[in-house]
C-alpha cells in the first residue's frame, strides 16, 4: 500500500511481503531520509493509528515524543549535509523537512550554538 501526499510524493510503502506488523515497518521506515518531510500525523496514518496512540506508542517505544524525534533527526542530518554537501542553506532546509528557512536557522542555532552558514563557513 503507498500513502501520497498532495503532490504525490510517495510517502510509504507498507504492506511488504515477510513484514509482520504496521509498527516494524515503521521502525524501518524511520531509518530512511524521506521520512524528514513527513509531520507525526503522516507517520500515525502510515502506521494504522490514531494520533495520540501513535503519540503514546513512539514515546514508549524511542523515549521521546515523535515531534521532538523528527526535529532531531532533522537537524542532525542537516548539519551532517552542511559539513560535507555543496548544497545551500535553503535547499538544505527544505530537503529536511522545513518549509521555512527562517525556522530551520532558529532551531539549528538553538540545537548547535551556531547558524548553518556559520558551520558551513567553518568545514
Amino acid at each position: 500500500m503507498y500513502f501520497y501526499d498532495q503532490s504525490g510524493f510517495m510517502k510509504a510503502l507498507l504492506c511488504q511481503p515477510n513484514i509482520s506488523s504496521p509498527k516494524r515497518n515503521l521502525s524501518r521506515l524511520l531509518n530512511k531520509p524521506d521520512i524528514l518531510r513527513m509531520s507525526v500525523s503522516d507517520l500515525a496514518q502510515i502506521s494504522g493509528r490514531s494520533l495520540s496512540s501513535f503519540n503514546r506508542e513512539f514515546k514508549s517505544t524511542y523515549k521521546m515524543p515523535p515531534k521532538q524525534w523528527l526535529q532531531e533527526k532533522r537537524l542532525s542530518y542537516s548539519k551532517e549535509l552542511l559539513q560535507y554537501n555543496e548544497l545551500s542553506v535553503t535547499e538544505i532546509a527544505m530537503k529536511v523537512g522545513y518549509e521555512n528557512v527562517s525556522h530551520f536557522i532558529k532551531a539549528f542555532k538553538n540545537r548547535y550554538g551556531s547558524t548553518p552558514k556559520q558551520l558551513k563557513v567553518c568545514k
